[in-house]
């Protein structure tokens, strides 16, 4: 496959990647919008079972349980002591590649160099190679 058809084929992909793109971002709100009613729905089964006094109920196929549970709430996140905190470790790689590009060693690290190829349309109508 020459130069010309391997581009014109990237083009297609592109575009159906793009068409894909927007498809799921249509779902995505669909399925949002449904989680939203689900959660109302959900509630209001909820509110039902706590005015009738209900723990539990099996209707229209469903079996619907009402328990208890404890979550904790962090009211002020700055106001607890050090001790209740998780530290996360990671690589700084911007000063490991600060301290590599001057020509210090950096144990467990290297530069590398890579080449990267960009391929944008100059104009979606038209694909040609100069």
């Amino acid at each position: 496959m020459g130069i010309k058809e391997q581009i014109q084929e990237y083009a297609t992909l592109s575009n159906s990647v793009a068409d894909i793109d927007g498809q799921i971002a249509q779902l995505n709100m669909e399925k949002a919008d449904m989680e939203s009613r689900m959660a109302e729905i959900k509630a209001a089964l909820k509110d039902e079972m706590l005015d009738s006094g209900r723990k539990s109920a099996t209707i229209a196929g469903w079996k619907l349980n009402l328990s208890t549970s404890t979550s904790t709430v962090i009211e002020e996140a700055d106001l607890l002591p050090e001790e209740f905190w998780k530290i996360k470790r990671e690589p700084d790689v911007m000063k490991i590649k600060e301290r590599l590009k001057i020509g210090l060693p950096v144990e467990g690290a290297i530069l590398k160099t890579n080449k990267n190829l960009s391929l944008k349309p100059v104009d979606r109508e038209v694909f040609s190679i100069a």
